[in-house]
């Protein structure tokens, strides 16, 4: 259950960060980093 919400928490903030600087180039390299985390994270709960 606390994984549940952790992973919960950081795909909120993913999704917070992604539209915050969809108008910035230079951190979609950031953007990708930090899905690319989540979805790892997704395969180690499933």
């Amino acid at each position: 259950m606390f994984r549940q919400s952790v992973l919960k928490n950081s795909l909120v903030f993913a999704v917070q960060r992604v539209c915050n600087s969809a108008n910035q180039p230079r951190s979609f390299i950031v953007n990708m980093s930090v899905w690319f985390v989540i979805l790892v994270a997704f395969m180690f709960l499933f």
